[in-house]
C-alpha cells in the first residue's frame, strides 16, 4: 500500500496542486488588478492544515482536502463597495473569470517552452523500422523502410507524433499515407486496443500501431559478458550487415536476431573507418527472446532556440488543445464510448507513470491536464467559471444582472451536476484500472 501511495496518489497530489495554484493565481492576479480585495487563496478544501496572512490581507491557506482550491473575494460592503468583486464593470468581472483558464493554458505553453529550450525535442524520424507479426502495420500491408507522411489527416514530423495519435484513436480506423520509394500510397490502419499492466499492478488501454521506428544500426552499449562483449564489439561501433545481408535500421538487425532462434550470426562491423567482422551465438533471454547484448543509440534531440522553444511550446498546446477537442467532440456524437474517460485514478496512473519514465514525460503530462483544466473550467455549467461566464452573458442581454437567488439555484444545480459527473469518471476508473475486479477477487466468498 505504501508504494502505491508513492508510485501513484503523491506524484498525482503534487501535480494537482501546482496547477490548482496556477488556475487560482490567475483569479487572484487580474482580481487585484481590478482592486477587488481577496479575503482567502485556498489549494485545498476544508480544514486548514496551515497558512498566513499577507499584508494585503489575504489569508494563503493550504486545506486538508487537497482536491481543488479557490479564491474567495471580498464580500464586507462596510468595508468599501469599490473592492468587492460584485461592484466591478462586466468586462473587469470577465478578465477575472477568464483569468484562471487562462493561467492554465499559459502554465502549458511556458512548460513545454522552457522543457524543449532546456532538453531539447525528440525527434524520431517516421520512418517504420519494424513491423510486428500479425499486428495493425502487418495486416495493412506496412513495410520496413516506409516513411509515414500523414496520419488521421495530419502531417507527420516524427514517430513521437504518430504515436500520439494512436493513443487517441484506439480502437478506431486511421487513414495513413506513406512514401515507399518515392511512391505515395494511402491505406487504412485499425488502431488496436491493447491493455497493458503497469508497474503498479493497475491496467490501462493503449492504442497500438504494431510497428517501431527506425534507428541508426550504431551500438550505444555493450551487456557485460554478453554475446557481442564476448565477441569483442564496442560502444560506437556501427552495424553494416548480417550474414552478408545489408541492414540500414537496428531494428533490421533485432528482425535477424529474432529469426535466427540462437543460431550464430555473422556480423559486419564499421569501427574507425575501417571494416571487420565478428560471429557470435545468441543467448536465450526472457519469455524466449533471443539476445546479443548490445543497445542502440537513443532517438535523437533537436536544439531549439528559446524563440523556437516558445513557438514550439505554442504549438504542442494548440495541437493538444484540438486533440482533446476532437476527442471530447465524438463522445458527444456517439463516435466514442465513455470509457476513454479518466477520472482521478486514471489520472494518479499516468502521473506515476510519467514520473517514473522522468521529467520530459511528466511535464508533456503535468502541460496536458492544465490545458484540460482550463478547457474544463470553461464548459457552460455553474459553479465552473464558464457557468459565470453563462450569468455574464445573460446580463449583457438584459442589462440586469440575475438574482443572487436565481444564481444560487443554478449553482447548487450545477454543483450537482458535477458531483455526478464525477462518482461517474471515478466508477468507470475501478473498472477500466482493473481495480474493481481486484476488490472483488479479495473479497470473501458466501
Amino acid at each position: 500500500m505504501i508504494g502505491l501511495l508513492g508510485y501513484y496518489v503523491l506524484p498525482f497530489l503534487a501535480m494537482l496542486a501546482v496547477l490548482v495554484f496556477v488556475h487560482e493565481l490567475g483569479h487572484y492576479a487580474v482580481a487585484r488588478l481590478c482592486g477587488v480585495r481577496v479575503d482567502v487563496f485556498s489549494v485545498g478544501f476544508g480544514r486548514e492544515l496551515f497558512g498566513w496572512t499577507a499584508a494585503s490581507g489575504t489569508r494563503w491557506r493550504v486545506g486538508l482536502m487537497p482536491i481543488g482550491g479557490y479564491v474567495k473575494f471580498a464580500t464586507d460592503h462596510a468595508l468599501s463597495d469599490a473592492e468587492t468583486f460584485e461592484s466591478k464593470s462586466l468586462p473587469a468581472r470577465i478578465a477575472i473569470v477568464v483569468a484562471g483558464p487562462f493561467a492554465n493554458v499559459l502554465f502549458a505553453v511556458l512548460a513545454l517552452a522552457a522543457l524543449f529550450w532546456l532538453h531539447g525535442e525528440r525527434s524520431t524520424p517516421p520512418v517504420v523500422g519494424y513491423v510486428e507479426a500479425g499486428g495493425p502495420a502487418d495486416i495493412t500491408g506496412i513495410e520496413p523502410g516506409d516513411r509515414i507522411l500523414r496520419a488521421g489527416g495530419q502531417p507527420v514530423g516524427s514517430f513521437e507524433e504518430l504515436r500520439q495519435l494512436a493513443l487517441l484513436d484506439a480502437g478506431r480506423t486511421m487513414v495513413i499515407e506513406i512514401d515507399r520509394g518515392g511512391t505515395r500510397h494511402g491505406m487504412s490502419l485499425r488502431v488496436e486496443e491493447r491493455m497493458i499492466r503497469d508497474v503498479g499492478g493497475l491496467t490501462m488501454t493503449v492504442g497500438e500501431l504494431g510497428m517501431r521506428p527506425a534507428h541508426d544500426p550504431v551500438v550505444l552499449g555493450v551487456d557485460a559478458e554478453g554475446p557481442a562483449e564476448v565477441a569483442g564489439i564496442l560502444p560506437g561501433d556501427r552495424i553494416l550487415a548480417v550474414d552478408g545481408r545489408p541492414i540500414a535500421y537496428f531494428e533490421e538487425l533485432q528482425t535477424h536476431v529474432r529469426a535466427g532462434n540462437g543460431a550464430p550470426l555473422t556480423l559486419t562491423l564499421r569501427r574507425g573507418g575501417e571494416e571487420a567482422e565478428v560471429t557470435l551465438s545468441p543467448a536465450a533471454g526472457a519469455g524466449g527472446r533471443w539476445l546479443i547484448g548490445v543497445v542502440r543509440n537513443p532517438s535523437p534531440r533537436n536544439t531549439l532556440s528559446a524563440t523556437r522553444s516558445f513557438v514550439r511550446g505554442v504549438e504542442v498546446s494548440v495541437d493538444l488543445l484540438f486533440r482533446t477537442a476532437r476527442y471530447v467532440g465524438d463522445m458527444i456524437t456517439g463516435g466514442r464510448n465513455l470509457d476513454g474517460l479518466s477520472g482521478p485514478i486514471r489520472v494518479a496512473q499516468y502521473a506515476g507513470q510519467a514520473s517514473a519514465l522522468g521529467i520530459e514525460q511528466l511535464v508533456m503530462l503535468a502541460a496536458l491536464i492544465s490545458l484540460n483544466l482550463g478547457v474544463v473550467n470553461l464548459m457552460p455549467i455553474p459553479a465552473l467559471d464558464g457557468g459565470y461566464l453563462v450569468f455574464f452573458g445573460i446580463e449583457a442581454v438584459r442589462r440586469k444582472r440575475l438574482s443572487e437567488a436565481a444564481i444560487k439555484r443554478a449553482q447548487q444545480l450545477g454543483l450537482f451536476s458535477v458531483l455526478l459527473f464525477v462518482l461517474f469518471v471515478i466508477g468507470n476508473d475501478f473498472v477500466q484500472t482493473g481495480l474493481w475486479a481486484r476488490l472483488l477477487a479479495m473479497t470473501p466468498g458466501v
